[in-house]
């Protein structure tokens, strides 16, 4: 959950959803470049200052930013 709580969802060989506040719809995270989750494996998620999500895989760090 981060700081709007919103949740973040893995679904093996689906992708990586959200579900914003109040919502009972999920949505699938897309990345500007075209990262496919269901590739790679999620770690770790932190949020920073500015409310962008940094996920850490097994190979590499990703920033997610939900306008």
């Amino acid at each position: 959950m981060d700081s709007k709580r919103n949740t973040w969802i893995k679904i093996i060989g689906k992708g990586l959803y959200f579900v914003r506040t109040g919502s009972k719809k999920m949505e699938l995270v897309q990345t500007d470049e075209g990262l496919d989750f269901r590739r790679v494996t999620p770690r770790s998620f932190a949020e920073d200052d500015f409310g962008n999500i940094w996920i850490g895989c097994t190979e590499d760090v990703y920033k997610v930013s939900l306008n």
